[in-house]
């Protein structure tokens, strides 16, 4: 039975699609004045904080810019650290929810700019921000997929001011979304069947897509409420590889300039008695990892642009199981979304 989730997922590349005719003067413009503050935060919320960390590292290649990540949450930290030159970019999907509320409240009455990133064009983040910068991904009802890669391409276009390079990556990336979803299909039905049967597994991303694993454990425990842990693959060495046991799913996350640490880390966790599953622009190059746990995704040579791809499957995987279960994969147990016009 299709599901709202899957749609949305596949509308990924449509958004892909639209944001190549954004008009590149505008990002030229929001990169010169991101140069010209002093201080530059990125703010959100689950998904939203999760893009924002993912976006770090595009601010440091592209703009030569290290902004501060925090959540929307914490915005009361900034009570004495803030001032009129500093920039805080706030992303919320809905725009309405509480943390965004009241960091944006707070944020204006201490005469801090604001940039929004929402995808409802009449919410209170839109509405009160400096500048206002829509996903325009459509309705999304259940976890964040589109809007999550709208954020990201919303971002990265801030950090590469429209350049002719990021130009040139951006026009290759709805055909690398097409042919991941395409070549994910099987696979990862037949990992739901698995994985679905366990009641944990790690998600694991070395340097930038440590975060993106991150992504990808979130939606597998808002759809599956299995219990999907995220993290770098550097972090989990460091103490969290001591829950090994044989048998143990682990899921790896690779791509682009990340690749030959991954391929390392991952033959390691093999070598312990850990169930690899690979998911990376090349192969696994491990006989510990056998083929029908490897999934190789088309190539894009880009890590920020890759992050987009590589998290694809692990929503897909999110939507498999929840469906292989009988769950309302487009609805929640506890969490509120806010879904308003867009």
């Amino acid at each position: 039975m299709s599901t709202r989730m899957r749609q949305e997922i596949l509308d990924t590349r449509e958004v892909c699609l639209a944001f190549a005719r954004s008009d590149r003067s505008r990002f030229e413009r929001s990169n010169r004045e991101l140069r010209a503050r002093g201080q530059v935060i990125l703010m959100g919320t689950g998904a939203s904080l999760n893009a924002c960390k993912v976006s770090q590292y595009a601010f440091m290649k592209e703009a030569g810019i290290l902004p501060h990540v925090m959540p929307a949450s914490d915005v009361s930290l900034l009570e004495n650290v803030a001032d009129r030159d500093t920039l805080v970019i706030l992303v919320s999907q809905s725009g309405a929810s509480y943390e965004t509320k009241v960091a944006v409240e707070f944020l204006k009455r201490h005469g801090v700019t604001v940039w929004g990133i929402t995808n409802i064009g009449d919410s209170p983040l839109a509405l009160q921000a400096d500048e206002t910068f829509l996903m325009n991904a459509g309705e999304e009802v259940s976890s964040a997929t589109k809007t999550y890669a709208a954020t990201l391409l919303i971002l990265y276009a801030m950090a590469a001011g429209g350049s002719d390079a990021f130009l040139r990556r951006l026009a290759e990336l709805p055909r690398a979304v097409e042919e991941t979803l395409a070549v994910s299909e099987s696979k990862i039905a037949a990992w739901a069947e698995v994985l679905g049967k366990r009641d944990k597994f790690y998600v694991l991303g070395d340097r930038a897509f440590g975060v993106t694993a991150q992504q990808g454990a979130l939606v597998v425990k808002e759809k599956t409420f299995l219990h999907a842990e995220g993290m770098s693959l550097s972090e989990f060495r460091h103490g969290n590889i001591e829950v090994v046991e044989p048998g143990l799913p682990i899921v790896v996350v690779a791509a682009a300039d990340s690749i030959g640490e991954s391929r390392m880390h991952a033959d390691h966790l093999a070598s312990i008695g850990a169930e690899v599953y690979w998911i990376g622009d090349r192969e696994a190059s491990s006989e510990r990892i056998p083929s029908d746990r490897s999934l190789v995704l088309p190539g894009l040579d880009d890590t920020a642009m890759s992050q987009i791809t590589t998290v694809l499957p692990l929503m897909m995987l999110a939507e498999n199981i929840a469906a292989m279960k009988g769950y309302d994969v487009d609805g929640f147990r506890h969490i509120s979304k806010v879904v308003g016009q867009y």
